[in-house]
């Protein structure tokens, strides 16, 4: 499984963001630290996940999948999204900071 940040701007002049929100709620796991991102869990590769949702974006819109590391750190999170973050980025090295 891998851990995917998916971020992402409706430019177009008709900015449906229904479709896109659905398809991402649908990733076997998921949460939306920020507004303008959202966390998944996926078994597919970072392309893998970009291609299937492009099918829910206009072609002047904007999107960027990163896989996400181990090494991470955050502040000011809802709790229930810092409880995501440390399951899904479990990390044996112990480099995983939140406050």
């Amino acid at each position: 499984m891998y851990v995917y940040a998916v971020n992402y701007d409706l430019s177009g002049p008709v900015q449906n963001y229904g479709p896109l929100i659905e398809a991402l709620k649908g990733f076997r796991r998921w949460c939306t630290p920020t507004k303008s991102q959202w966390l998944i869990v996926s078994e597919y590769s970072a392309a893998d996940v970009a291609n299937y949702l492009l099918k829910f974006i206009d072609n002047d819109d904007r999107l960027i999948v990163t896989e996400l590391a181990c090494d991470a750190a955050w502040y000011g999170l809802p709790p229930d999204v810092s409880q995501w973050l440390k399951e899904v980025l479990g990390n044996p090295r112990g480099t995983a900071r939140y406050y």
